[in-house]
């Protein structure tokens, strides 16, 4: 093998041990690496047309940052130094996540707080069938 060929070899040998251990560290990190998993990817089906042009930028900013959990959760502004609590303010859970306030809140359970947020989605939803339903009958 001519030098120039043995050299190609190394280098494209180190490239992919470098890339497969990035991809390892991403994996194992917290936050960085959820854009890895195929089930968040799924999640995320939107088309370029509603993103250019249907949504706002606020939106958009909020829906990007919720994706990736950089929402300024309790936790979040815990881990970012801006509070030194990271509790959830209704049941006191000591990491509140996003996850937690959208899902794991024994609080918002109970209260019945999740029964509005998915009876206003309900609605939302008959409200957008209810025409075609009367078109048909």
């Amino acid at each position: 093998m001519k030098p120039q060929e043995h050299r190609k070899c190394l280098t494209s040998l180190v490239k992919d041990v470098d890339e497969d251990d990035m991809l390892v560290y991403l994996y194992g990190c917290a936050k960085q690496g959820q854009w890895l998993r195929w089930d968040s990817a799924m999640q995320v089906d939107t088309s370029w047309k509603e993103l250019l042009y249907v949504w706002t930028p606020e939106l958009l900013s909020f829906h990007v940052n919720a994706i990736h959990d950089q929402l300024p959760s309790p936790a979040n502004l815990r881990l970012w130094g801006k509070t030194n609590l990271g509790s959830c303010h209704l049941c006191h859970h000591n990491n509140c996540t996003l996850f937690h306030i959208l899902n794991g809140c024994n609080y918002s359970l109970q209260s019945g707080r999740y029964n509005w947020r998915h009876d206003q989605t309900l609605k939302a939803v008959a409200n957008g069938i209810m025409p075609f339903i009367e078109e048909a009958n």
